[in-house]
């Protein structure tokens, strides 16, 4: 992103690039339609494309009313507060909380090995 506005980009159009660049990619296609079906996808994919540039066109509104000082990106090594590492604890505790009460793993698990049980194997070669 950072390349991007140095070459002239917005911050809001690097923005929707790094929202829509991963979340559109041809696994995540098939893995959504398999899951959703056609018109899931179709609804996955115009969500994607809604946020991501709502997004951007907020992000670009909101920078026009701020003076930002320009200065040149610099490598810095920072240390967290122990309340950051705290929040992060309780995040990731939350995270894996979620997955064991809804059992998200176990059924991500079935449907990959019911999907590779239904590919086609290649021959030896």
């Amino acid at each position: 992103a950072a390349g991007l506005i140095a070459g002239g980009v917005s911050p809001g159009a690097a923005m929707v690039f790094l929202l829509a660049g991963p979340a559109t990619n041809v696994s995540s296609f098939v893995v959504v339609k398999g899951l959703l079906g056609g018109r899931g996808l179709v609804g996955y994919l115009a969500s994607i494309v809604l946020v991501s540039v709502a997004a951007g066109v907020a992000l670009d509104a909101f920078l026009d009313r701020l003076t930002l000082p320009t200065f040149a990106p610099s490598h810095a090594h920072e240390s967290h507060s122990r309340v950051e590492l705290v929040l992060t604890v309780v995040f990731l505790l939350l995270v894996a909380w979620s997955f064991a009460r809804t059992r998200l793993l176990p059924r991500m698990w079935s449907r990959v090995r019911s999907y590779l049980a239904q590919a086609p194997r290649d021959s030896a070669r």
